[in-house]
């Protein structure tokens, strides 16, 4: 764990230093200062750009949760993956691969200490932040961003996605909201799409039905199109009867 980078006391160093002694953990009553210069005695030198990427990475991917009397430890995946309980020393091997020889001693002996606790989870769509603090309480962000994001802006609809509006609605067929404005149905509900993917925390004010004779593709477009782009945790298919049991039961 030798690290051998030179101090050099400029003000990036001075202040990464300060990031360092501010967000020590709290339950750790040790001073800093001199815990830093024990570890320095064994021939560790302390880089302050080091030090504060290695707790940055665990407060970044792992977390602590309520479990019957006991606080369990979990990680998160930079996937879709479903976030998993870990044990303890665990974690400890995933600094050490992660880091090798620069990992600071103090960090390897701190790491439990520098994972966040939370209070549970909260759905909030309009941030991409896997942490939520509410009311100064701490909660994991159970939403997942889609994977899909816009790549280049075009006025002409894709051959294939036209064929599909076409055999859904006819393209010369309108539709009218609630302020009395006429819009075609096609564009209507193509902006209803883009605005679920582009303002996820904004709820949506309408909700789209579409009729017409069953393998038109009224379906597909939920299950096949929707699904996918929005990402299969922030997409729930439910049927007409689940909704009125909810409503009326």
């Amino acid at each position: 764990m030798l690290n051998n980078q030179q101090i050099d006391r400029s003000p990036e160093w001075l202040q990464a230093d300060e990031q360092n002694r501010r967000n020590k953990p709290r339950t750790i009553t040790k001073n800093f200062n001199a815990e830093v210069d024990r570890i320095g005695k064994q021939g560790f030198t302390y880089c302050p750009f080091d030090f504060l990427e290695q707790w940055q990475w665990i407060k970044s991917i792992f977390y602590t949760v309520n479990s019957s009397r006991d606080l369990q430890i979990k990680r998160l995946f930079p996937d879709d993956t479903a976030d998993a309980f870990i044990p303890d020393i665990q974690v400890k091997a995933m600094l050490e691969k992660q880091f090798g020889d620069k990992l600071h001693p103090l960090i390897y002996e701190w790491a439990i200490k520098y994972i966040p606790s939370t209070a549970g989870e909260i759905y909030d769509p309009s941030t991409h932040d896997n942490f939520v603090d509410v009311d100064t309480t701490v909660y994991r962000n159970s939403y997942h961003p889609s994977q899909y994001s816009q790549k280049q802006t075009s006025k002409t609809r894709p051959t294939q996605w036209q064929e599909y509006l076409d055999r859904l609605m006819p393209r010369e067929h309108n539709c009218t909201d609630s302020q009395g404005k006429t819009f075609l149905q096609q564009d209507y509900f193509e902006a209803f799409i883009a605005q679920r993917l582009q303002q996820p925390a904004q709820p949506p004010l309408i909700a789209v039905l579409l009729r017409g004779e069953q393998g038109t593709g009224k379906n597909y477009w939920m299950d096949n199109i929707m699904r996918p782009l929005l990402g299969a945790d922030n997409f729930v298919a439910v049927s007409l009867g689940e909704i009125k049991k909810a409503i009326y039961v």
